[in-house]
Parts: C-alpha cells; structure tokens; sequence
C-alpha cells in the first residue's frame, strides 16, 4: 500500500508520510536547510490532526488514502515484528540497575576522552595510556591503529580515532561500538553484541557518544537518537544517559540524565 505522497506547485514540495509510528506532514523548496515539517502518531492522527491540512494541500481523495494507510501499517506483520523488537530493547534497558551517583561523578569527572584526548595526538591519531609501560594509538584508519608495547613491538587493534580513555590496563574507546581492550590487544568487551538485544551502536536507535573517567570509575555517554518519535524510549531512559562500566563485566549499571529528558 502506498505510504508516501508528494505534491510540487511553485517550487515548492509538500509531502505526507506513514511510518510506523507517526505521520509526518511536510514542506520544502528543494533542500534540507528549507525544510518544514510536523508529526503526530497514529491515534492523533485517526483523532483529527492533520487531517485538514492534507485535504486542503492533496485532496479528499489523498486524505482517504493516508487514513487507510494509518490503519493498514500497524497490522502489518514485519511492523509487528520490528515494535515488539524495540520492546524488548527497552525492557532490556530496565534490567541495568541505575545508579543515581554517576551523575555527581560525571559532573566532577578527571578526564574527559572527547575533550582530553580525542585527535591531540600526532596526526589527530588519539593516543591513551594503558599502563606506563602500553599506550594505544587509534588512528583515523582504523587498520593502522596498534597497542604499542615497551619493548617497542605493536599490535594492531582495529579501532579508530575517536573519544578513548586508558586506565587501569585498558581502554575504553567509544568507537562504532562500545569497546572496552586489554595490554594484549583483547576485547573484554564490546557492545557489537547488543545491537539487537538492546538496539546499541552506530546507525541504531541508541549509541555511545563519549567515554569520561572519574578517579577509578569510567563510564559511557549514550545518546538515545529515536527520542522524538518514540516517546516511550525517553521514559525507560531518557533522551541520553551514562553507563557504569567494569572491564570484564561491561555495563553494570546506567542513570539517564535528567537535564534531557
């Protein structure tokens, strides 16, 4: 069924979309910088909004449409499929236990890995301290980023430059992925393996955006990207957030922050 409508008069665009969650009512003259647009979700929709407005700019005939595409969508079975997923994700979220105390610690944090370390070193490579005696180099080309040992050998890691902290015999790097790697170039942990358990990465509805250390204590930054058009994500954990992190555990604990949400 059709889903999309578009109308151009004059240079101008008007358009109308059915998504899963909500409809998007819309206007632009040929470029993102001019572009206009409003959302309802479904049920504001079936209740009146917008509905005015697409007969007026459409047709009545479009408005008939777009109704029975609102009630087409939501019983469609990969729709289905893909909200119960994103369900699960959020129930997922609420078995981290929060931990209120991270917030006063990142607000007093020691080192910050976007603003401390993130591309000051040679080349904007960023370069972090494991130990005294291991430093990691990410480079911008992630095939050339290595630990660097004291004896002088490397070990390639395959992380790119990004916001990266090294403490206590590890790095914490917030790559495409939450990574957590030791003095031998293994990964304790990485978030790779809850994409879609808990819907966490690059291009996914949640990801991690900078690694900040607070005496022992390091923690992740999350952005939850999908806040505006799924409301019930901010209520599980707000629009961004930090994570309690453990080398060999991973995620332990989270507190969304409430100066966003």
């Amino acid at each position: 069924m059709k889903t999309s409508w578009e109308k151009t008069k004059s240079g101008r665009t008007d358009y109308c979309h059915v998504l899963i969650r909500r409809v998007e009512l819309g206007s632009h003259h040929g470029s993102g910088q001019s572009d206009n647009a409003g959302f309802c979700t479904h049920q504001e929709f079936l209740e009146g909004r917008f509905q005015s407005e697409i007969r007026d700019i459409f047709s009545a005939g479009i408005l008939r449409s777009v109704v029975a595409a609102v009630n087409w969508i939501g019983r469609q079975p990969d729709v289905i499929e893909h909200l119960q997923l994103e369900a699960k994700q959020l129930e997922n979220w609420q078995k981290i236990p929060i931990e209120q105390s991270l917030i006063v610690m990142a607000s007093e944090a020691d080192e910050d890995g976007y603003r401390n370390n993130y591309g000051r070193g040679p080349n904007k490579t960023t370069v972090v301290h494991l130990t005294n005696k291991v430093k990691l180099v990410a480079n911008r080309n992630p095939k050339k980023s290595y630990l660097l040992k004291q004896d002088g050998s490397k070990v390639v890691v395959p992380v790119r430059s990004s916001p990266i902290i090294g403490h206590g015999g590890f790095a914490y790097c917030a790559c495409s992925h939450l990574y957590i790697i030791d003095v031998n170039a293994n990964f304790s942990f990485d978030t790779s393996s809850m994409t879609q358990s808990h819907g966490l990465g690059l291009g996914q509805r949640f990801r991690i955006t900078n690694i900040i250390r607070k005496g022992d204590q390091v923690m992740a930054e999350y952005e939850n990207t999908v806040w505006f058009e799924d409301p019930s994500s901010v209520e599980v954990i707000g629009r961004s957030g930090l994570l309690q992190l453990e080398p060999n555990l991973g995620i332990v604990k989270r507190v969304s922050d409430p100066l966003t949400s």
